[in-house]
């Protein structure tokens, strides 16, 4: 029997803010939606803008047993998640031992958690990079390899095309894509600091088995540090879940681990002339 070690669903909610991106309809926020209704950050706060691609959470309950031995296979995530089934704080901090502004700027969803009798503040997603910077275009050639797609400004004028008399065996096409990637870093340490906090320093929950990506706007907003004085920071508003990625997990239980999950978002495939 074999497993399946990566699965990723594009959500709902996803789908949703790209169409408005791409009609340019009026923008109807639903605010139930997000994650800010769910743990109670910013929860009443509109998108003054569509929500953009910007962060990333993460989860430990990607997968299952599919035998008495080792044998894992990842969930497949449903396309009406809007959240993770296990999420976990990338970081969480006695209260009175807060990130410094220069940590914080890597973080989102700032809440104040109670565990037993202590106090924390977990901040919940991290922000994105786009390693790239650009749209890529990629063009899979006809024996199998992938290169660059320039597009031609001689398509401005195209020529049609007929249908062939004799059917093209799909496999036989030139064919192309429009992708976009992101990606972020998760390390042992941030892994571990959950863990020690919310399972009781269990390392058999430090494997990350799930990712989220998700869309938001980032906005200034105030709010308390421990002494009740207010700071000010970057927060994510308007948050939803917009793709869903389970995998059979990673372990991060050695503190100097790390590693970088990616997405890459994709319109599927195009045939090219």
């Amino acid at each position: 029997m074999s497993s399946e070690t990566r699965k990723t669903t594009e959500t709902i909610l996803g789908m949703v803010n790209q169409y408005y991106a791409l009609s340019n309809l009026p923008y109807v926020p639903d605010l139930n939606t997000t994650i800010n209704s769910k743990r109670g950050v910013e929860p009443f706060a509109e998108p003054t803008i569509i929500p953009s691609l910007r962060y990333m959470g993460i989860g430990i309950k990607g997968y299952y047993n599919i035998d008495d031995d080792v044998l894992s296979e990842a969930y497949n995530p449903r396309a009406s998640n809007m959240d993770l089934y296990d999420p976990i704080p990338f970081r969480i901090v006695p209260w009175n031992e807060d990130l410094t502004p220069t940590e914080r700027a890597m973080y989102r969803m700032r809440t104040l958690v109670t565990v037993g009798s202590n106090k924390y503040f977990a901040y919940w997603l991290k922000v994105l990079t786009f390693p790239t910077g650009l749209i890529q275009l990629t063009q899979t050639q006809l024996d199998g390899t992938e290169v660059p797609y320039n597009i031609n400004p001689v398509n401005l004028t195209p020529v049609p095309v007929k249908a062939p008399a004799v059917p093209v065996v799909a496999g036989n096409l030139n064919t192309g894509r429009v992708s976009v990637q992101c990606q972020c870093e998760v390390t042992g340490m941030e892994v571990a600091e959950a863990i020690n906090i919310l399972r009781d320093g269990n390392l058999g929950y430090a494997k990350v088995s799930e990712y989220g990506f998700y869309t938001g706007e980032d906005r200034s907003v105030t709010g308390e540090d421990h002494n009740g004085q207010d700071i000010t920071y970057t927060e994510a508003i308007y948050t939803q879940l917009a793709s869903h990625r389970c995998t059979i997990g990673t372990d991060f239980s050695a503190p100097g681990s790390s590693s970088i999950e990616s997405v890459i978002f994709t319109n599927g495939s195009l045939l090219i002339a």
